[in-house]
């Protein structure tokens, strides 16, 4: 179990500086539980008369949960302490939690977290911290943002290139493209020929049309204000697990893949 003494940290954008708040305690043991690929629900299928059963996919389902103590060389007023309480705790989506420490800040390594669970620590009848438990909302930390962008002048395109997902996790990495359409394209189709020829096609676009595909949502927004799923066949952009070697055909004067990569962190 690895310890973080006296770091300041951010969540939701906000700096833990801005209360005199420091963390004085992130226990990373379930951390380094919650990475181990092998917490997983098996899909399995039994056939009549046969002995084995066969296994149709699984679920990944759990989660990260940990402790993390925060606290103040000073006493933490109780107007103060209601303020931090509606900073930290019972968040009601996912925010980004990172230490502002060396190490972690170099690697951009962040958490996407809600605070549950606030525990008051007195010393004598004053507060000087809080123990609260973090959820995350997956079994991984994440990297820095990501990106490849490819910008052409060409009518019509046909472009190589590759991306290397270097996460933990060794399942699918879907991330958010943007394409921008050239003044004569109305399609485009992106492959992954690492992941058997997987073709992600659109048609039926307008010229310079500016598509941002959310893959992991599964969510179009055109700058039409066009609903444009009738226009794709479906097969939502994905990376494998280490090099994919891409290509991109049609009218766009533009591209950018944009992803996090997924970290286990912890000894």
């Amino acid at each position: 179990m690895t310890s973080f003494h006296a770091y300041s940290f951010l969540y939701d954008n906000v700096s833990s500086d801005l209360y005199d708040l420091k963390l004085l305690n992130f226990g990373d043991g379930g951390i380094t539980d919650g990475a181990v690929i092998g917490n997983i629900s098996l899909i399995t299928q039994g056939v009549l008369r046969k002995s084995k059963v066969y296994t149709l996919g699984r679920i990944q389902n759990y989660v990260l949960e940990f402790p993390v103590i925060f606290g103040s060389y000073n006493n933490i007023s109780p107007s103060i302490r209601s303020i931090i309480g509606k900073w930290l705790i019972g968040r009601d989506t996912y925010k980004k939690f990172q230490v502002i420490q060396d190490d972690m800040q170099v690697q951009g390594i962040w958490y996407n977290v809600i605070f549950t669970s606030a525990k008051p620590l007195y010393i004598g009848n004053m507060q000087f911290a809080f123990e609260v438990t973090a959820i995350s909302d997956s079994p991984f930390a994440y990297s820095s943002p990501k990106s490849y962008t490819y910008t052409s002048a060409a009518s019509s395109v046909n472009y190589n290139f590759s991306i290397y997902n270097g996460s933990a996790n060794t399942d699918y990495l879907y991330p958010t493209t943007e394409i921008t359409l050239n003044s004569s394209g109305t399609s485009f189709t992106l492959t992954n020929a690492t992941d058997s020829n997987r073709a992600s096609t659109f048609t039926g676009l307008s010229v310079n049309e500016v598509l941002t595909i959310d893959n992991d949502r599964q969510i179009i927004s055109s700058s039409t204000g066009l609903l444009r799923l009738s226009n794709f066949n479906k097969n939502w952009f994905r990376l494998l697990n280490g090099n994919n070697s891409l290509n991109i055909t049609g009218g766009i004067g533009n591209i950018e893949i944009s992803y996090y990569e997924y970290l286990k962190i912890g000894g």
